[in-house]
């Protein structure tokens, strides 16, 4: 990963957004130049294996008009965004989130902060945490 280039994690829900073309009418202009930069290579978007996963489960259960075996394929070749592990690292930082209950959004924040990248999230309880620099 080119270490030069600005990094985002991208959240659950935006990642929805981004991938059903909803996005744009729902973001910040602040997030709306964080995916500029990510499409004109600009900068590069991380997206944590959970976001994966919770993009797997609506998808099951028919909550978003995705086909989940194209998206990731997509993804893996798209060089613009990485797909990133849960690893050990990862768990310990979530394990040092205290501010935030749910477990799914303290990972999502460790991978950020593993990363040293801001977190593209309209999340209100991640922005209201101070667990991580975010963009919205």
């Amino acid at each position: 990963m080119n270490q030069n280039l600005s990094r985002f994690v991208v959240d659950a829900h935006v990642m929805i957004w981004y991938l059903t073309g909803s996005l744009r009418q729902r973001m910040s202009s602040r997030a709306d130049q964080a995916f500029q930069a990510i499409e004109a290579g600009e900068a590069i978007g991380l997206v944590p294996i959970i976001v994966l996963a919770e993009i797997m489960h609506a998808a099951e259960r028919k909550r978003i008009p995705i086909n989940f075996t194209e998206t990731v394929g997509r993804l893996s070749h798209d060089l613009n965004f990485r797909i990133v592990p849960f690893d050990f690292p990862v768990l310990l930082e979530a394990a040092s989130i205290t501010q935030l209950a749910e477990l799914h959004d303290r990972i999502i924040v460790a991978t950020a902060r593993s990363y040293k990248a801001s977190l593209i999230t309209a999340d209100r309880a991640i922005q209201r945490s101070g667990a991580v620099a975010y963009v919205w």
